[in-house]
């Protein structure tokens, strides 16, 4: 079976490319030996048609979803049937055997979750890490995050960021990088800090909240909760936006606060959990919206449109636009991209890097 899947990659390679078999085979050795034996034939193959700029992703998708579409829902409890399936589908790679027999047994009730992005997004190596698809909204990574100083400090004492959380932060070499760098000028800052006052108001107020939905016996379940967070994110904050839009998304979320998060429950410790994930989407989701109304101009490289703005990237807009809550009202400012070079920093990163590296 290895061997034939070897074989056909090689054809569609040659097929693609242009070049002959022996000379593609002759690719496939050179990057075995290059990594010393440690990627299979197949594997080798895989990497030279990426090298040559030839992906089989979109073909796959295709193939999947045919296979998806001339399913017989009247076989589908023919194990037989099912059987011919599973082999069909597990040849694209694209949609596994297991959900195949799992879901699709019962095709009235059930319902099969296929990928949602593009084809194309699945053949990079790191298509988590890239810019969002339509349907997903970033509060960090590509999207945004949190602005520190050389300290990665923000603006709240004694709160440091580091990787994906800071604006502009992805890759996990960025954020092993800057979690070193944090966790050392955090430590360094606790050190030197006064011994905190503990207001015991604040914590029996917090620890009153969070356990507000174990002491509930019936209502919102976190699952129905999480649903109607999302389809209101989808709604009123997609890949288009405007001003009306987002600002009755805003309104919507308020609703869900004050009436179904308000009556939110849980019935052991892990449903806890994910009630208390859906109270910060909540307000993860109003970040993003208040976010996205305060920055006026559509952008090519934010993946962001405004469809009441619809200029990409006007000059005026090439700037960093912040939000933060303050005594409950949101307040919204502005930063150049190069504020780490302005006053009080030095116009150098070499110099500002060695007055605040430590060493």
């Amino acid at each position: 079976m290895v061997e034939g899947n070897y074989n056909k990659i090689v054809e569609r390679i040659a097929k693609a490319s242009g070049l002959s078999k022996e000379e593609i085979a002759r690719k496939i050795e050179a990057k075995i030996a290059k990594l010393s034996g440690l990627i299979s034939k197949e594997g080798a193959a895989q990497v030279v048609s990426a090298e040559l700029g030839i992906s089989f992703e979109n073909e796959k998708f295709d193939k999947t979803i045919n296979i998806l579409k001339s399913a017989d829902r009247n076989k589908m409890n023919d194990p037989n049937y099912i059987s011919a399936l599973i082999e069909s589908a597990d040849k694209t790679s694209l949609v596994s055997p297991e959900i195949i027999a799992n879901v699709m047994r019962n095709f009235d009730k059930d319902m099969l979750q296929v990928p949602v992005m593009p084809p194309e997004i699945y053949s990079s190596g790191n298509w988590a890490g890239s810019i969002p698809v339509r349907q997903w909204r970033e509060a960090f990574a590509c999207g945004g995050g949190l602005m520190v100083d050389w300290d990665l400090r923000t603006n709240l004492e004694g709160l440091y960021a580091a990787g994906a959380q800071l604006a502009g932060g992805v890759e996990h070499p960025f954020a092993a990088a800057t979690g070193r760098y944090a966790g050392r000028k955090a430590f360094a800052y606790a050190v030197k800090a006064k011994h905190p006052v503990i207001n015991r108001q604040q914590v029996e107020k917090e620890k009153k909240r969070v356990y507000a939905p174990v002491r509930r016996k019936d209502g919102m379940g976190w699952k129905e909760l999480q649903a109607g967070i999302c389809r209101i994110m989808q709604d009123y904050c997609g890949e288009y936006k405007s001003e009306g839009t987002l600002k009755l998304g805003l309104k919507w979320l308020n609703s869900i606060r004050e009436s179904e998060a308000s009556k939110a429950y849980a019935r052991n410790p892990h449903e806890l959990m994910r009630t208390l994930e859906c109270l910060v989407r909540i307000t993860v989701g109003e970040m993003i919206m208040h976010a996205s109304l305060a920055r006026q101009a559509s952008s090519q490289t934010l993946d962001f449109k405004r469809i009441d703005y619809p200029e990409i990237d006007p000059p005026e807009w090439k700037k960093f636009v912040t939000t933060k809550l303050e005594h409950g009202e949101v307040k919204v400012g502005e930063l150049p991209f190069n504020y780490w070079l302005l006053p009080p920093n030095t116009p150098s990163y070499e110099e500002n890097y060695e007055m605040h590296c430590g060493f």
